[in-house]
């Protein structure tokens, strides 16, 4: 073993990954003039300058399934994304103030509908329904495995991550002809029967390695169209705002580098380095490094004699952070002495992050007051909220929530007639339709109030006829 292994490991410094001539004297010979001068030149070597390229590689837009979903996924784990979908998921998930309920079924036949409405309860559809709004929001889909058995109906569902299920469709009618689960291949015994008659699977693949689809109602599928026509699949609430997302997370991320290195009190340790060439001067300030980041403790080991035991020694590390200390190497004239920078108090705001997040804002279509992110005030802020839902406070909110809904009520009314066929019965014969509570509160304020602007003006223009002596019969005409 070299000696300045030896030494480190002495020190109990040992495998710290630091060179060995940083806290070792070194031989004065050709050789270790040359390591010394090549780790100066590599102290002072610059990062590589083509950032631009890093930032378009981040900025790239997806161009696969599988490439759209993990970045929804990671949106939607993200704070802002995350507080806006609870919310979201919370108001759209609002039990109606008669039943309690907050989806049911109507239909024509009340018993069916007693029938329909016990297969709610069946499912636990109440204890689900505001993860899969939350799902079909952050994802644009949500997969419900249905467990079913023909004369008894749909038994119950279970959940499938929208990243482990793809749905397959024909190309010329657009018809979903099964779906592909990563996590459970189906049964190749189990076959569905209408008619006494054998349906079979869709295979994709070759004839050497086909593999089998489930059927199409061996999944639930709630899907938020709006833009995508070049797939069967859903997209989520904010994927408008991928490009706003992509930006205001390096913005944020290089905003809090930018404060952690200017705000800080940092130290100033100046080493007097006398008239050492540049190289011994490196060598000098390493020492004096290592010197200051750690401190050994020897202990009472085993045997005294040999420090090789872990109970020999104990290191305990100075907790000033890399980044607070500067050391500057002093030339001859000049002292050992620590001097103190105070760190920048007066940080200016970011104004483009303000910018980002108010368009951030604007695609999720819920105000950042909302979230505290803006308080009012004389500052020229949003107001604070009003005291009322969410969904009565902002219309572009209540479309938001009325796209999300409308997958979830699309869904629960299929499966319905689902559970209707399945115990032989024709769905035909019945007008079924899942309900959810009623959202569109806004909206009826404001017809209401469109009617009574149309009244007040009815009222001022019977006034004004009568003032001229209009006879009755023509003004009600």
């Amino acid at each position: 073993m070299p000696l300045s292994d030896r030494l480190l490991k002495a020190f109990g410094i040992a495998n710290s990954g630091l060179a060995s001539d940083s806290v070792v004297p070194q031989a004065n010979n050709l050789a270790s003039r040359e390591v010394a001068e090549r780790r100066f030149d590599q102290a002072g070597a610059l990062a590589n300058p083509d950032a631009w390229t890093s930032y378009q590689t981040i900025m790239r837009q997806p161009q696969t399934l599988e490439e759209q979903m993990r970045l929804w996924e990671e949106m939607s784990a993200w704070d802002l994304v995350a507080a806006a979908l609870v919310e979201l998921s919370e108001e759209a998930t609002q039990p109606d103030f008669i039943s309690g309920k907050t989806i049911w079924y109507t239909c024509s036949d009340k018993k069916k509908e007693t029938e329909l409405n016990t297969l709610l309860e069946t499912i636990e559809a109440e204890s689900v329904i505001q993860s899969q709004v939350y799902y079909v929001a952050a994802f644009g889909n949500n997969f419900e495995k249905l467990h079913y058995a023909p004369g008894k109906g749909v038994l119950g569902m279970s959940f499938a991550h929208p990243m482990d299920v793809r749905r397959h469709w024909l190309v010329k009618n657009r018809r979903c002809v099964g779906f592909r689960w990563k996590q459970q291949q189906p049964d190749k015994t189990d076959i569905f029967q209408q008619n006494n008659m054998a349906v079979p699977r869709v295979a994709i693949g070759n004839s050497s390695s086909a593999e089998d689809l489930w059927y199409p109602w061996d999944f639930l599928h709630m899907r938020r169209m709006q833009r995508m026509r070049t797939n069967e699949h859903g997209e989520p609430l904010f994927n408008e705002a991928q490009g706003v997302y992509k930006k205001l997370r390096v913005a944020i991320d290089q905003m809090l580098v930018y404060r952690a290195q200017i705000q800080p009190d940092r130290y100033t340790i100046k080493v007097d380095v006398k008239d050492q060439a540049p190289a011994d001067q490196y060598r000098t300030v390493q020492r004096w490094k290592q010197q200051l980041r750690s401190k050994m403790s020897f202990g009472s080991g085993a045997n005294t004699g040999q420090m090789n035991l872990p109970t020999d020694y104990k290191v305990y590390y100075d907790p000033w952070a890399l980044d607070t200390v500067l050391f500057i190497a002093q030339p001859s004239g000049f002292q050992h002495a620590i001097d103190k920078i105070a760190g920048t108090t007066a940080v200016p705001d970011v104004f483009d992050i303000e910018l980002l997040m108010n368009l951030f804002y604007s695609v999720m279509g819920m105000p950042q007051s909302w979230f505290g992110a803006k308080s009012g005030g004389e500052s020229g802020g949003q107001a604070p909220a009003s005291g009322k839902a969410l969904l009565a406070q902002d219309m572009r909110f209540l479309r938001k929530v009325k796209s999300v809904r409308r997958p979830l009520i699309d869904a629960y009314t299929w499966l319905a007639y689902f559970h209707i066929l399945l115990q032989g019965d024709n769905p035909e014969n019945y007008d079924v339709e899942a309900r959810m509570s009623d959202v569109g509160s806004l909206e009826d304020q404001m017809r209401l109030e469109l009617l009574t602007a149309q009244i007040d003006l009815l009222g001022k223009v019977t006034e004004s006829f009568k003032t001229l002596n209009v006879p009755d019969h023509v003004i009600v005409e």
